[in-house]
């Protein structure tokens, strides 16, 4: 390993690069998670890193500036001053100036990977070859951000007084979960998350903004209490070219365990994934992917719509390149006469809502009662 500084908002900011033996398929960018609050780009287990780097990859793991010392503003520009640095210098960092390079966030880290590639695209810069989410989010809206977190109330308050002040302070890139994992509980507790954060608003990728992003690999566990599993679910449905690897009642950050068994599974299939796309002889496109409620079509292509009613009453085949709630077989989707419930599961997913009143779905008739 050896570790590289780049300069953002007047600080020295360090970077390791873990390299591969050999001309390497794509270098992976990562981003640790930790609230924005704490953390460092050190803590991805050593497993993790040999298992990367011996399939073939290059691993730089980033710092960024962290919170509450510096505001949200500054904790985006330092990431993306280090991504810009790493592509500008490749050839002198990982020794191939045309590798490409996938983004990868765990938590925060996954919001910081979703806000940079939309912000590349935006630029018209190089875009990354993909993207490994896991667990991640791209808003703070969410009432379990921007409000009083159930699930971090329900654990022992941390008082007023208990909290130092960090006005005038140093900027920090790095912080252990023992210095300052009371103060992400003490934020979320009192839902002032977003305050601390300096989140003034803006900060975000939109659903529609989604659809234009790299190839993602996600995962989440439906048992996590930390990050709303919907996050992960909904970014799988608007992302193109997207596969999806949920579990199954584990906690927020099942993989901190390299050996646990769902740990090896996600890692070897992240792999094998990111393998496949690098290796695909036809390009990565860009359309859109919308399914809103309100609409009375989907889109899946440009120009190419087809009715909820067409779906939920006679069937359904059309042409793909993503997968949809793991439905995707050769390219294809099928919903057949029996299974519109999964075309509403769709679109409840992108409303974050459950089946409202006035959409009701007849199991015996196949069809729905109504369509938006």
């Amino acid at each position: 390993m050896k570790t590289y500084h780049f300069q953002c908002q007047g600080v020295e900011i360090p970077a390791d690069v873990h390299l591969y033996s050999g001309n390497a398929k794509a270098v992976l960018v990562y981003y640790h998670g930790g609230g924005l609050m704490y953390g460092s780009g050190s803590d991805l287990p050593a497993d993790y890193v040999q298992d990367i780097c011996n399939a073939g990859y290059h691993l730089v793991c980033m710092n960024y500036l962290l919170a509450p010392e510096s505001p949200l503003s500054h904790i985006l520009d330092s990431a993306y001053c280090g991504l810009i640095w790493l592509l500008q210098n490749r050839e002198e960092v990982v020794g191939q100036s045309d590798c490409p390079y996938i983004l990868f966030g765990r938590s925060a880290g996954a919001f910081l990977a979703v806000t940079l590639a939309n912000q590349i695209r935006l630029e018209g810069r190089e875009l990354p070859a993909a993207l490994w989410l896991f667990y991640g989010y791209y808003h703070l809206r969410h009432p379990e951000f921007a409000g009083p977190s159930k699930y971090y109330r329900s654990l022992p308050l941390i008082p007023d007084e208990l909290i130092p002040s960090y006005h005038g302070s140093s900027p920090r890139f790095q912080a252990s979960v023992e210095e300052r994992y009371f103060l992400y509980v003490y934020a979320r507790q009192r839902g002032k998350w977003p305050q601390l954060l300096g989140a003034t608003g803006g900060w975000e990728v939109s659903r529609s903004q989604l659809a234009f992003l790299p190839p993602a690999f996600l995962t989440a566990s439906t048992g996590d209490r930390d990050v709303p599993f919907i996050f992960s679910q909904t970014m799988h449905i608007s992302i193109p070219n997207s596969v999806f690897l949920p579990v199954y009642g584990l906690e927020h950050d099942y993989d901190r365990d390299p050996q646990r068994v769902e740990s090896k599974v996600l890692y070897q299939q992240a792999i094998t994934w990111t393998n496949r796309i690098l290796g695909a002889k036809r390009p990565v496109s860009n359309w859109p992917f919308c399914p809103y409620i309100g609409e009375e079509t989907f889109q899946l292509r440009p120009r190419h719509g087809i009715t909820l009613a067409e779906i939920a009453q006679r069937g359904a085949k059309f042409a793909i390149w993503t997968t949809i709630l793991t439905d995707n077989q050769g390219g294809q989707f099928w919903v057949r006469i029996f299974d519109p419930h999964r075309v509403l599961q769709l679109f409840l997913i992108d409303k974050h809502q459950r089946v409202p009143p006035s959409c009701r779905y007849s199991q015996g008739h196949g069809s729905l009662s109504q369509v938006y």
